[in-house]
């Protein structure tokens, strides 16, 4: 008989931990359709650093740029990973070894086995961004659409204010400039082309919008 879930289909307890995609060794369990369709989904996250194993592999796996391998899994080649997919059906013995190794990995055949998740990413120039919709790929996928009409209009002013930031580090008005920028305000001088000539007027002249470079360091409002 089937466990009935509907009391717990909305109680999905995520958060967000965010990794260098360089610096990340993943393995794929499983040379399948499953496996294929999770190697390029991290690939498009600009993780590179993918080994996949098993005895066999459908013939997309020689067309993307992963390493096969084709070994049965062991506890010493798990432990050489941060993180591994699990993408077969039989994942009790895995999961017990993953277990005893203390790493992070999910279980494709049922995401509440694992321990952690992948969810949608959108990246640009200015962000970028995690969804989940707490257990349904579709409806995330659904959902990233609709964020992404709200929050593109943001990117550039996203890229230009990151920019400022790394220009005001070292300044002792870091926090107030900083606090400065983001905000309504400061968009809204952002898109009518005056955000230069307003931190001019309020802090003096530290940024040069064509050489990106400080002029000197303030040490007044400017007002």
């Amino acid at each position: 008989m089937f466990k009935d879930s509907r009391e717990d289909i909305y109680d999905i307890n995520v958060g967000f931990l965010g990794i260098f995609p360089r610096n990340i060794r993943v393995l794929i369990i499983g040379g399948g359709s499953v496996g294929f369709l999770k190697a390029k989904g991290l690939i498009k996250q600009g993780i590179n650093n993918i080994d996949v194993i098993s005895r066999e592999f459908i013939d997309d796996f020689y067309k993307i740029k992963v390493n096969l391998i084709c070994e049965e899994v062991s506890i010493d080649i798990l432990n050489k990973y941060h993180f591994i997919v699990v993408a077969v059906e039989e994942y009790k013995d895995i999961k017990a070894m993953l277990d005893n190794l203390n790493k992070l990995y999910v279980i494709c055949a049922d995401s509440r086995e694992g321990n952690c998740f992948v969810p949608v990413v959108i990246k640009s120039r200015g962000f970028s961004l995690g969804i989940t919709s707490n257990g349904s790929p579709k409806g995330t996928c659904f959902l990233r659409d609709k964020i992404l009409d709200s929050v593109l209009r943001y990117d550039e002013f996203l890229y230009e204010t990151r920019r400022i930031r790394e220009e005001v580090k070292m300044l002792d008005e870091k926090d107030k400039i900083i606090n400065f920028i983001y905000t309504d305000d400061f968009y809204f001088f952002y898109l009518k082309g005056k955000h230069n000539l307003v931190l001019e007027l309020f802090f003096g002249g530290f940024y040069d919008k064509g050489s990106n470079k400080k002029k000197h360091a303030c040490t007044g409002s400017g007002r």
